[in-house]
């Protein structure tokens, strides 16, 4: 540990307003209900085709927590009841922190919220005026949760910025958590447990106006069913209770860790740092799987990581607001090892150079053979200095999902000598040959780039995920990769370049050869509905099939053998990305993405 001093700038936030249920019954001088399935006010299923009944009846005050209780019954021709209240006209307020300490529950078509709407209204109605979600939960995924903002122009012209968190361990059900939002007249930042997950600005809106400036009011309910996370099914367990612990709101702001949530194996010298402190605020910093480095000074700190799975970085503050401890749970990747050698001019290539508008001389002689590319043949391209975004293209069919890539689940890797200046770019793009042809971005499924850290010395540049130009571009159909080096220029810098290559981490390196996994599967129709059909090319080599969720859960495992023809049905599972998981009798393991709408 390494004791820091500094000036940091803030105020002790107050307490203003809060609801800690010592009662034993709703506070109606701080909330109030809402009743029914939203009919009343034009609003049938809540704007969401939600399944629910809100009543009164399923909310009670004991023992210290609010209980919103949902439960499958039959009142009014509605199958399931649930509860909804709000503080509107009772507890408004213009920007502060609003906290909660949660309980929430799980199963599919389960949906839990803790949020804000416009009192006023002064913009229009929703979502003119704006609406900020502090927690949301989809039950079929209890262990994420997402803050969101709504704004802009009614349906089907409404905007949205959203992020997620998701919990390392265990899921949210399991214990009560702390969500809350910092709302402040230009910024919003999102916490689950002190941690820091999101922030959103002006920037984030789209262009849209920022309608967070007016009163807003606090709202608890819990959903059942709807656009989002689907009908309940037959494993959604009745009666489930959202259990509120306590309601806080203060007018100011706390203070907390800014760093990376999660990191590479054994990343050295990564930076964090305490914000939102008062003036005249101490710093003691302790960690537990991994290590202060001694010159760090300031608020920020430097941490070098080890190699193990997690650690822990804590602040212990003390200053005019008193003695804190403020901490943060970092996760450690798994390292990543080479799963393919695109190209390296030693070997047979899995790319095929195609066009290029500068020149590019294969099997070139090794500038300078070093401990990191000690290759005698490297490839030489000289960027034509004409084109501001010269281009070199390769075919490929080595990038069977590239999904695979901006998940970040894969990455590309290349070395490079060059006499270009530090800080220049290197950009890759992933696209489909027949529609890239098209005018930008279409066919262009994703960007990926890297910037020159040492000039006339080989150095390995991680190639990290940029964005989707073309959200429609199917990640199974890319056929084609363009390297751009030193984009949006006139240099005419010569490029030495090797060791091309795709690393996957490593419990997800096949332990076979790559050309044992490239089996043929086809999933149709793709986007589907209720069912989808399976035909494998090599079907007396499967093991198992299994279909999860992004986040990797298993939601089903399909019977064997997969036979053509016919139908899985997918009815129950919301709409959504999945994945498909195919796992050989060489144990070598495939996934294949496909999509769930309407």
């Amino acid at each position: 540990c390494l004791m820091l001093s500094t000036n940091m700038y803030g105020q002790c936030p107050n307490l203003v307003w809060s609801d800690e249920f010592e009662g034993s019954q709703l506070d109606l001088s701080k909330w109030n209900f809402q009743l029914g399935d939203g009919c009343d006010i034009g609003n049938c299923g809540w704007g969401n085709n939600e399944l629910q009944l809100y009543m009164m009846e399923n909310v009670t005050v004991a023992d210290g927590v609010l209980r919103i209780t949902a439960k499958k019954d039959i009142s009014d021709g509605i199958s399931y009841s649930s509860a909804r209240i709000n503080t509107k006209g009772k507890g408004d307020w213009t920007y502060g922190r609003f906290e909660a300490r949660l309980k929430l529950v799980k199963g599919q078509g389960m949906w839990p919220a803790f949020w804000m709407l416009s009192t006023n209204e002064p913009y229009g109605g929703w979502p003119r005026s704006g609406e900020i979600d502090i927690m949301e939960l989809v039950g079929n995924e209890p262990d994420v949760v997402h803050g969101t903002l709504h704004f802009g122009e009614p349906w089907p012209n409404n905007g949205m910025s959203t992020a997620t968190y998701t919990l390392p361990e265990s899921d949210f059900s399991e214990d009560f958590h702390i969500f809350a939002v910092e709302w402040e007249s230009d910024k919003m930042r999102w916490y689950v447990d002190g941690q820091l997950y999101s922030t959103k600005t002006k920037g984030d809106l789209q262009g849209k106006p920022w309608p967070f400036d007016q009163d807003m009011h606090i709202l608890l309910n819990l959903a059942v069913g709807g656009n989002w996370p689907g009908q309940p099914s037959g494993s959604t367990i009745f009666p489930q209770d959202f259990v509120v612990d306590y309601v806080r709101v203060y007018d100011g702001y706390f203070p907390y860790i800014k760093g990376k949530a999660q990191v590479e194996s054994s990343e050295q010298g990564v930076q964090f740092e305490v914000l939102n402190a008062e003036d005249g605020t101490t710093v003691n910093w302790i960690t537990e799987g991994a290590d202060v480095v001694a010159n760090s000074s300031g608020t920020k700190v430097q941490i070098n990581f080890s190699d193990g799975e997690k650690a822990l970085v804590q602040a212990i503050i003390d200053g005019p607001c008193g003695l804190d401890t403020l901490s943060m749970d970092v996760t450690i990747a798994p390292p990543f090892g080479t799963e393919l050698i695109l190209e390296n001019f030693d070997s047979d290539p899995l790319i095929e150079y195609s066009f290029s508008t500068g020149t590019l001389a294969e099997d070139t002689m090794n500038p300078m053979q070093d401990s990191l590319n000690g290759s005698e043949l490297v490839g030489l391209y000289t960027r034509n200095g004409s084109e501001q975004y010269d281009v070199l293209f390769y075919d490929t069919e080595a990038i069977t999902d590239a999904g695979l890539f901006s998940d970040g689940k894969k990455r590309f890797y290349i070395d490079v000598y060059t006499e270009a200046p530090v800080g220049t770019t290197v950009l890759l793009q992933l696209e489909s040959k027949a529609r890239a042809g098209g005018e930008y971005p279409l066919g262009r499924h994703s960007r990926y780039q890297a910037t020159t850290r040492m000039q006339n010395t080989w150095h390995r540049l991680y190639l990290s995920f940029l964005d989707q130009p073309d959200v429609s571009q199917s990640p199974f159909s890319v056929d084609q990769m363009a390297i751009l080096f030193a984009p949006n220029s006139f240099s005419s810098n010569a490029w030495h370049f090797d060791e091309f290559q795709i690393q996957s981490q490593s419990e997800l390196v096949p332990t076979v050869e790559s050309s044992r996994i490239h089996q043929s599967i086809i999933i149709t129709p793709n986007p589907a509905k209720d069912r989808i059909y399976i035909e494998v090319s090599d079907s007396e080599n499967v093991q198992e099939m299994k279909i999860l969720n992004t986040e990797g859960k298993i939601l089903r495992t399909l019977s064997l053998p997969i036979e053509k023809g016919v139908p899985i049905d997918i009815e129950q599972i919301p709409n959504g990305l999945y994945l498909l998981s195919t796992q050989w009798k060489n144990q070598a393991i495939q996934t294949t993405k496909f999509f769930k709408s309407e």
